[in-house]
């Protein structure tokens, strides 16, 4: 009977904001959060923000005015949540906590982790139970001689795993699947701490994408870690961050404090909403895949254009997270969706944003605020479109403070205990993109590897560069098949071009060039690089050809062209023009000055981009790749067109530096 109490504590927590109040002396009651309660002053946030910088919906009172001021303690299972999300959790201080206020769930799970150090522990025992003895045997999370055999079997094959699996069941009494060990054994295979732009392996067939992600340095398997997902903005600048790799670093100042998992997508293109689903779902997929994720505990975060995807998933998924945070972004119409699931909102802007105005976000505000949701609305006055971090800091605290709820017979409740990604089913697909491989794969080495650049992905990539180290030829044919087939997936034809280009092949010539008309500028790309270093003299033809079919396409597509579409075109055109000079053909100087140059580079009446988004970092890469290229061509009049280059950037000392030097090499 000790836990019944229990249900009635949790529904103190379920579904809102658990606000303070100010009652004044002509009866009138405000709530929010109290920021200051002195002998002379009352101020309420009555959007709950605890940020005293902000001033919109802050209400000040003499204490004159002021009958009572009621501060809302923190519910006992908040406590739990905020307590618990930490790096090393104090496993006894947590029972105790649990069981004196009847959490009957986690009390079992807090028991079971106190004997592990203190195994004679009569009150973790009394609340396990008989089977204590038992349930720890057959846990490799509590049993060390089981971790340590668990350790021993990521080098197995296949059957060698089955028969290992087996020998568990009878001799620890293990009830976990087989694919839990699977999974913990490919998760020790992951590095830890900031890894950048990882190549997308889950769905890899489907969507392509890359993430930055950062694991703590002693992350076990066997233990479930909280998840932050990170969505980035358009640009640099003001905490518009516009890719993963950058954007992680807002949060690596409190991960290692807190213990979690974080990972940042690279959207190519923004913005987020601009992909199916499965683009963004993949990216938490794999992180779930790859690593043990606690799935109660789950976090979504996005800054501007990440602001305004997470406004859309957020609530769109609000079943997968615990809380999300959209920043300087728009959105808000589905907040309602996410209250009806419990889903804790916090939401920032600053009132002067010049590029995104802060009307959604005040109006989901207010209606959050009339429900009494669970939510903090913090805003600004002089932050522009810039992301403070104390807000940062903030938002993560409230993080914390949250947990998975589920929609009850009355209202939102929560999802007891933890929920760990490696005791989960097996997923969709997921032997396919993540398969168990023999410990020897003898002679069916090549055709596996074959087979893993066509799944795509980090696979693809690995598998990539494991057919240039082994230096077997057997594998051209293939992945010549490969690039021509066009069901293949762009990932696929990226990663076979590069190792055609790595082995010099004159036969796979001929792959390469049928490439460069391929419906994705992408692989086209990737061929004309490959031909550069694999190709011929008379290739160069082939790649002029090309050229002036880009060309016409880029002129067709150039008032509708989106962001991704500018950075793969003037990409693929630098390529084209790289590889011709790099076979040394001088003929085709024309197609690259009156094309290359005159017509995609110096471009003129480009579409509007995003706000935020600058056209001419992209065209300036491009620039000095076919800058550095002009002198292959031996060709005098093409100075003419380095004058043309150096003009359109006099104001960018980089430039003007290498074209001169290109000048002085006709």
């Amino acid at each position: 009977m000790r836990f019944a109490a229990g249900i009635l504590l949790f529904g103190l927590v379920a579904g809102s904001a658990r606000a303070d109040s100010v009652t004044l002396r002509d009866r009138t009651v405000i709530e929010g959060k109290v920021t200051s309660n002195t002998d002379t002053e009352v101020v309420i946030n009555t959007y709950n923000s605890a940020m005293t910088a902000m001033t919109w919906g802050v209400k000040k009172f003499d204490k004159g005015q002021v009958a009572k001021v009621e501060i809302t303690p923190e519910p006992p299972l908040v406590r739990y949540w905020r307590e618990s999300n930490t790096a090393r959790p104090d496993h006894a201080a947590l029972l105790k906590l649990c069981t004196d206020n009847g959490f009957a769930v986690e009390a079992r799970e807090e028991a079971l982790l106190v004997l592990v150090n203190d195994p004679q522990n009569a009150e973790a025992r009394k609340i396990v139970g008989a089977d204590a003895d038992r349930l720890i045997k057959g846990s490799p999370l509590h049993n060390s001689d089981l971790r340590a055999q668990a350790k021993d079997y990521a080098g197995l094959d296949p059957a060698a795993r089955k028969a290992k699996y087996e020998e568990w069941k009878t001799a620890f009494g293990v009830t976990l699947p087989q694919s839990y060990f699977d999974r913990v054994a490919r998760s020790l295979q992951q590095p830890k701490g900031k890894q950048e732009d990882v190549r997308l392996t889950y769905n890899a067939r489907k969507v392509t994408g890359r993430y930055t992600i950062w694991v703590p340095d002693d992350y076990d398997p066997h233990r479930a870690y909280p998840l932050i997902v990170g969505l980035h903005g358009a640009v640099n600048g003001l905490g518009g961050i516009g890719n993963g790799k950058d954007f992680v670093g807002h949060f690596l100042l409190e991960a290692p404090k807190w213990g979690c998992i974080v990972v940042c997508p690279t959207c190519e293109p923004l913005p987020w909403t601009g992909h199916p689903d499965d683009y963004f779902t993949s990216f938490i997929a794999e992180a779930e895949l790859l690593f043990n994720v606690d799935m109660n505990r789950v976090y979504l975060i996005g800054h501007s254009r990440g602001g305004m995807g997470t406004w859309s998933y957020g609530p769109a998924y609000a079943d997968r997270f615990a809380a999300f945070a959209p920043a300087a972004g728009s959105g808000g119409g589905n907040a309602m969706k996410a209250h009806q699931t419990g889903t804790g909102m916090y939401i920032y802007h600053s009132s002067d944003d010049p590029q995104v105005g802060c009307s959604d976000d005040r109006g989901a505000a207010g209606v959050l605020q009339k429900q009494k949701a669970d939510f903090v609305y913090t805003e600004y006055v002089n932050a522009k479109h810039g992301w403070p971090q104390e807000v940062i800091d903030d938002t993560l605290a409230f993080f914390k403070r949250h947990h998975q709820m589920k929609r009850g017979s009355k209202g939102p409740e929560p999802v007891h205990g933890s929920r760990p990604s490696f005791a989960e089913p097996l997923w969709p697909d997921e032997a396919l993109y993540f398969p168990v491989r023999a410990a020897d794969a003898g002679g069916n080495e090549v055709a596996k590897l074959v087979g893993d650049i066509e799944t795509g992905g980090s696979l693809g990539e690995r598998a990539a560069n494991r057919l240039i180290e082994l230096k077997d030829k057997a594998a051209l044919p293939s992945l010549s098949k490969i690039l021509q087939t066009p069901n293949q997936s762009e990932d696929a034809k990226v990663q076979s071009a590069r190792v055609l280009g790595v082995f010099k092949d004159p036969a796979s010539s001929g792959a390469l060039a049928k490439a460069l008309s391929d419906k994705s500028l992408k692989v086209r790309k990737a061929a004309a690089d490959s031909l550069a270093t694999a190709g011929e003299k008379k290739d160069a033809i082939a790649i002029a050809s090309a050229l002036e079919a880009l060309g016409k396409e880029f002129d067709k597509e150039l008032k509708k062209l989106e962001i991704s579409d500018w950075e793969n075109f003037q990409a693929a055109n630098a390529a084209y023009v790289a590889a011709m000079s790099a076979l040394g053909e001088s003929h085709v100087w024309t197609v690259v000055s009156t094309v290359a140059i005159k017509k995609v580079l110096l471009a003129t009446d480009l579409p509007k981009f995003s706000t935020g988004y600058d056209p001419e970092l992209t065209r300036k890469k491009a620039a000095l790749l076919i800058v550095d290229a002009l002198p292959g061509f031996k060709e005098a009049k093409l100075k003419a067109d380095l004058g043309a280059i150096k003009t359109k950037f006099s104001a960018d000392a980089e430039v003007q530096s290498r074209a001169s030097t290109a000048e002085s090499k006709f």
